[in-house]
């Protein structure tokens, strides 16, 4: 079989550019929601019909009714794909936070949000082991449950996390520890990560997608998203 998806990370919708004056500030922020036309365009280039988002979609947990309304609407628009949403560091899932208002008011039916860590079927075959976060910081992989999740033979086993790989095992070295040996451990087909502000590969399994629109690490390759294609 064959699956196609995209992978995106680090929207973070609502970043206040406070550095900028506030009418270059606003064309920034726009820019952020932009973003989500040209990666559905990507979508329907790759001949993809999935969208993977590793965490950060909004830059924090308090954001505003309007802003939320707005991207909901913008995702719902590009209704021939289906956006999976994850929960990172900068809006983590839990009381009172952005994710709290969206279940309440609602979603669209091509909008899934992956707030707690239960395997979800993207299509017949493939199956989605998301690791949302709940806190802006943890010394626990939040990964290692995919290790104990059991599939059928022949499932396509998707990873979908946001933390660093980077420094796991030493002191202090990382806010969310992620083993970048997890697709091994868990038979995954790819671990799509987040939180790197840069495509970067980690393994041919394991990739950070980087954000779609350059930010303050221009030195990160900021960006991009990834179309993946699993045989």
């Amino acid at each position: 079989m064959r699956f196609a998806f995209i992978h995106t990370a680090d929207w973070q919708i609502g970043k206040r550019f406070g550095a900028f004056e506030a009418e270059k500030a606003a064309v920034l922020r726009e820019q952020r929601l932009g973003a989500v036309d040209r990666l559905a365009d990507a979508a329907r280039a790759s001949g993809a019909a999935t969208v993977l988002v590793a965490g950060d979609v909004f830059d924090s947990e308090t954001v505003t009714d309007a802003l939320i309304a707005r991207l909901l609407s913008r995702l719902k628009g590009h209704n021939n794909l289906v956006w999976h949403l994850l929960s990172g560091n900068h809006d983590p899932a839990r009381a009172g936070g952005v994710w709290e208002a969206i279940v309440a008011g609602g979603l669209p039916e091509n909008v899934c949000l992956h707030l707690s860590s239960q395997p979800a079927e993207l299509a017949k075959g493939v199956v989605l082991l998301p690791a949302p976060l709940t806190s802006k910081s943890t010394s626990c992989d939040p990964t290692i449950w995919m290790d104990s999740v059991s599939s059928p033979d022949g499932i396509v086993r998707i990873g979908l996390a946001h933390g660093s790989v980077q420094g796991f095992g030493s002191d202090g070295g990382a806010n969310v520890p992620i083993d970048p040996a997890r697709a091994q451990t868990a038979g995954l087909a790819y671990l799509a990560l987040g939180d790197w502000h840069g495509v970067k590969r980690i393994s041919d399994r394991v990739w950070y997608s980087g954000t779609p629109e350059p930010d303050r690490f221009p030195d990160n390759e900021p960006g991009y998203a990834l179309a993946v294609h699993i045989d």
